[in-house]
C-alpha cells in the first residue's frame, strides 16, 4: 500500500546494513614467497535484527603468507565488505586469492574464504615500490584473522 520509491529506499538500507563492513591499512609484498599484515575497523549488523539493534563493532588484525607473482612491497587502505551478521565471521583462518596494478599507485581486489564460509570482498588503494616490469600482482596468501570487540548492541 505504500510508495514504490518508499519501498525501494527501505530495501536499500536493509541491504547496507545487513552486511559487514572493513577499513584498514595493510602492507604487503613478496617476490615469489609472499605475505601480508592488515590492521583495521570492522562493524557488521545482524540481518535478523531490526536496523536499531544487532550492531557489534570493534577492530582486527591480519596476518598471511603464501604466493606471489612479482617482486615489491606495498602499503594500502582497503575497504572490505561481506554478507556476515557478526564481526567474528572474519576470524580464524582463511585463503585470500588477489591481485592488484602495481606501478606506482595501487589498485586491487581479494576475495577471502572465512571460517563460516563467506566470501569477503576487499578493494584497496595505495602507494607500491616496485622492482618488477611486472605491470600486475597477483596472490594466493593463507591467512588469519583475530577481532577485538568494542561494543554490541
Amino acid at each position: 500500500g505504500g510508495k514504490f520509491a518508499n519501498g525501494a529506499v527501505t530495501g536499500a538500507f536493509v541491504h547496507l546494513f545487513n552486511d559487514e563492513w572493513r577499513v584498514s591499512l595493510s602492507g604487503s609484498g613478496g617476490a615469489g614467497a609472499g605475505g601480508t599484515i592488515e590492521k583495521g575497523f570492522v562493524l557488521a549488523h545482524d540481518s535478523k535484527q531490526p536496523w536499531y539493534k544487532g550492531w557489534s563493532g570493534g577492530t582486527f588484525f591480519t596476518v598471511g603468507a603464501g604466493g606471489y607473482t612479482d617482486a615489491s612491497v606495498s602499503g594500502e587502505i582497503n575497504f572490505g565488505w561481506s554478507s556476515n551478521d557478526d564481526i567474528y565471521d572474519i576470524e580464524g583462518n582463511g585463503v585470500t586469492l588477489g591481485g592488484s596494478s602495481n606501478k606506482i599507485l595501487e589498485i586491487g581486489y581479494e576475495a577471502t574464504i572465512s571460517k563460516n564460509s563467506s566470501l569477503l570482498h576487499n578493494i584497496s588503494f595505495g602507494l607500491e615500490g616496485s622492482i618488477s616490469p611486472v605491470p600486475v600482482e597477483t596472490h594466493v596468501y593463507f591467512t588469519k584473522t583475530s577481532v577485538n570487540e568494542w561494543f554490541r548492541y
